[in-house]
């Protein structure tokens, strides 16, 4: 039994349960009674994932990461920074995954545009959660003007770590410099790292998202390259980065150097027709023509009638009527149609010369 009268040691408690403890514990922080919600947090074991009791399992980590919450905002409102970290570290080696020294695998389709859009992006080093707590902890520093010390702390963690688990600091601290708009230092701080741990796939895909997001496009080619060289489950997403990177910049021999590449491996339809798009908004229509005719070959038996009526509309707009009519023939051809000489129809596979 605790201090609290609860015994928590019993890692599948009910949901009433959980919500009792947490009310006690959200009492006690606004009470001020610090050390008592830290030996109740303590207690409250994150339950070992089991496919059997998986809505517990949530339920509980919800609340074991509230309870967190709860308490280093206590922390920071109270002027607490050395504990608010304490806290947050705490947390981390709670929760952390299993990662090895070298992540020389990803899954597949886990590099596409949508990562594109900004930096920092939920990893397998700062999930959601963890990079929230992280977010917290940077704009109170900001707000308070206490950017530097905050940066000491980190660096002296970093410093004092071992093997990859200098890689959360380090990534900590590439992300405050990120958010505080020291887009170099984030860049130096990023690159050290790397270089230590130069196979580690989620710190190259830093690096290659860095590079893009400040404009150093032949870095981003560079590591993209490189991505896609020891990545080969994502070799395509990677090319298709880079075939974005050489049209807004305007390098046509490099547009059709990764084009070719592009489609000369498999694809889908739908993605070939986006290329296309954004070939033709570029100018680049003759590129644009070869996307959208291997787009048709793989669009041969689909009947998704809104991508072929969007497809319909960019062969229209490159020029192409004669190939919306032979289109609409073959998609009313039943797939296993024979022809005049007896033989299945079958698809024209080949990659359209460009």
């Amino acid at each position: 039994m605790s201090e609290t009268g609860f015994s928590i040691d019993d890692p599948y408690k009910t949901t009433t349960d959980m919500k009792v403890i947490f009310e006690v514990f959200r009492v006690l922080t606004q009470l001020g009674e610090m050390d008592a919600a830290e030996v109740l947090l303590s207690q409250f074991v994150s339950p070992p994932i089991n496919p059997e009791i998986k809505t517990v399992h949530r339920q509980q980590s919800w609340y074991h990461e509230a309870m967190y919450n709860h308490l280093s905002d206590a922390y920071l409102r109270n002027g607490q920074i050395d504990e608010a970290i304490t806290l947050f570290w705490d947390f981390l080696e709670r929760v952390n995954p299993i990662i090895p020294n070298h992540i020389t695998t990803s899954r597949p389709g886990s590099w596409n545009q949508r990562v594109l859009n900004d930096f920092p992006a939920p990893s397998i080093y700062y999930d959601s959660t963890r990079l929230r707590l992280l977010r917290t902890l940077f704009l109170y520093h900001w707000a308070q003007d206490q950017l530097e010390p905050l940066y000491a702390m980190f660096q002296a963690k970093l410093d004092r770590a071992e093997g990859t688990k200098k890689i959360y600091s380090a990534l900590a601290l590439s992300y405050f410099f990120w958010w505080e708009e020291s887009t170099d230092k984030s860049r130096e701080v990023l690159a050290k790292v790397e270089s230590r741990f130069p196979e580690n796939l989620t710190l190259m895909r830093h690096t290659a998202l860095i590079a893009i997001l400040t404009g150093k496009y032949d870095e981003a080619m560079t590591a993209l390259n490189q991505l896609g060289n020891k990545d080969w489950q994502n070799r395509e997403q990677y090319d298709e980065s880079m075939l974005q990177i050489a049209i807004r910049v305007g390098n046509t021999a490099r547009v059709r150097e990764l084009l070719a590449r592009i489609l000369a491996s498999p694809k889908n339809a739908e993605s070939l027709l986006q290329i296309s798009e954004k070939l033709q908004q570029s100018g680049l229509t003759r590129y644009a023509v070869a996307a959208a005719k291997k787009a048709i070959t793989l669009s041969q038996g689909k009947r998704n009638t809104s991508f072929l009526r969007k497809l319909s509309q960019q062969l229209e707009e490159l020029g192409r009527g004669h190939e919306v009519a032979s289109l609409a023939k073959q998609l009313r051809r039943p797939s296993n149609q024979r022809t005049r000489s007896g033989q299945v129809s079958s698809e024209d596979t080949s990659t359209p010369k460009i």
